[in-house]
């Protein structure tokens, strides 16, 4: 479900933004094996791994699926003034980054609350 709501969302954006989508992954293998969504989102997009080239641009309407640390490096420069969808890795949880830049859940449309505690703050 989350794959499909931030491919769609992502689509949405890139529409918006009159760019072509960029899908981040680790591995050529999410984009080929992965969820339905994630294959068709790979076909209409640039495609980003550690091995691939970059695409030109910033202000881009990206997605990054089951992003490591090192891939959100990767994605975070396309998407400057664009969109920046996210479905985290469960080995990799990114709710601190979702809590710093208030970051909206897909499935419920809400903000992700900072809820830190004194000694992560």
């Amino acid at each position: 479900v989350a794959a499909e709501l931030a491919a769609l969302w992502i689509h949405q954006q890139a529409e918006a933004l009159h760019t072509k989508p960029v899908l981040v992954t680790q591995t050529k293998d999410q984009w080929t094996l992965g969820p339905g969504a994630i294959r068709k989102l790979a076909k209409i997009s640039d495609t980003v791994t550690d091995r691939s080239t970059r695409p030109s641009g910033h202000r881009r309407a990206v997605l990054a699926y089951l992003p490591r640390t090192r891939d959100m490096y990767r994605a975070i420069p396309y998407a400057h003034e664009g969109a920046l969808a996210v479905v985290e890795h469960g080995a990799d949880p990114l709710s601190g980054w979702a809590m710093e830049t208030l970051a909206v859940n897909l499935v419920d449309g809400q903000l992700t609350p900072k809820t830190w505690n004194p000694d992560q703050q």
